[in-house]
């Protein structure tokens, strides 16, 4: 049942996926249970994404970008519901991190109760909102499961329990989740407790967001959910991962190497992401789990020495400017691949 109390906004983060964006918004306006408006941040995408919208009829006009975002509104009939079509255009390139920080901040402004989130690369099944809404009054941070798109059997992206340590810190448990079969069995009445998969599926509070604030902008890629997901654990807000409300995405693609056939390291092969991921995570673990950073510091510090030597300036730079919150530097290692890019 439909509550005429809650507003529903679901914000979209997007870039240089059209088509994936377009079958993402209409798995959401046929949802079983409509969001109010839907929030589509498009990171200044060059691949024609405001132009297929158009031609999609979700938008009339393709706005003109300078120095601030600028936003078109589109009102749209859906189930003899009028639903409203928000297309944000940004003026650069702020990334997931920064897509997300202007959506839900845009959300929350509006007036949601509840924003749900994702990006373009997924997709929900078509009861996702309806059922993490049956949930509302059990948590204010509601996650889908995530289910990969080529096995659907399988998670999308391994997760395991996180706890509160010593009042101030995060850490996981060991056992790691990677089958439906296994995250059914370890649920109560169609519930998962203390995991999530963030952002991708995921339903947020407004009192949530009144309380923690938005995601940090400046990550611009990897972690910025993460960190998000620990400043609301902290905050003493329970994860929930509701097992019939589905979402679709690709496999997660990290290249993984471990260290003596144990310690597992992400070597990626873009220098933009491999900087981010670095900066971003040693400036969260330096806030909920020194002990996982030390360890970091020492395996990749082993890792880069020894085996990947050509990266590590970039690593110990990367791990200098999280440990400091020197942020932008992510704007070199853009401009750098676009060069690379014309060559």
């Amino acid at each position: 049942m439909r509550s005429v109390n809650d507003k529903v906004g679901t914000v979209i983060v997007t870039y240089n996926r059209k088509f994936s964006l377009i079958n993402c918004l209409e798995k959401v306006i046929n949802q079983t249970y409509l969001p109010d408006v839907v929030y589509v941040i498009d990171n200044f995408s060059t691949d024609g994404s405001p132009e297929l919208l158009k031609e999609k009829g979700y938008i009339d006009d393709i706005p003109v970008v300078d120095n601030q975002p600028v936003e078109v509104v589109k009102k749209i009939k859906i189930q003899d519901r009028e639903l409203e079509i928000r297309y944000v255009r940004m003026n650069e390139n702020t990334g997931g991190a920064g897509g997300f920080y202007e959506g839900i901040k845009r959300s929350y402004e509006a007036g949601c109760d509840w924003i749900w989130l994702m990006d373009d690369d997924g997709f929900p099944s078509p009861n996702c909102l309806e059922n993490l809404m049956k949930h509302k009054d059990k948590g204010d941070f509601l996650n889908a499961v995530v289910v990969s798109t080529e096995d659907s059997k399988r998670l999308a992206f391994s997760c395991r329990e996180l706890f509160i340590w010593n009042k101030r810190y995060i850490r996981s448990e060991n056992r790691i989740i990677d089958t439906l079969e296994d995250l059914k069995r370890e649920s109560k009445n169609g519930i998962f407790y203390d995991a999530a998969i963030p952002f991708n599926g995921t339903l947020i509070s407004r009192k949530l967001v009144s309380r923690i604030g938005f995601p940090i902008k400046e990550f611009f890629t990897w972690y910025d959910e993460v960190e998000y997901m620990y400043r609301a654990i902290l905050a003493g807000f329970k994860l929930l991962v509701i097992l019939d409300a589905v979402f679709y995405h690709p496999p997660e693609k990290k290249v993984i190497r471990r260290l003596f056939n144990r310690y597992p390291v992400i070597d990626d092969a873009t220098d933009l992401r491999r900087y981010c991921i670095h900066r971003n995570e040693t400036h969260m673990l330096l806030k909920y789990n020194r002990r996982a950073l030390v360890k970091n510091l020492i395996k990749y510090a082993f890792f880069y020495l020894f085996y990947k030597p050509r990266y590590l300036g970039l690593y110990m730079e990367a791990v200098l400017d999280g440990i400091l919150g020197r942020w932008g530097k992510e704007k070199k290692f853009i401009k750098q691949s676009l060069l690379n890019d014309k060559k």
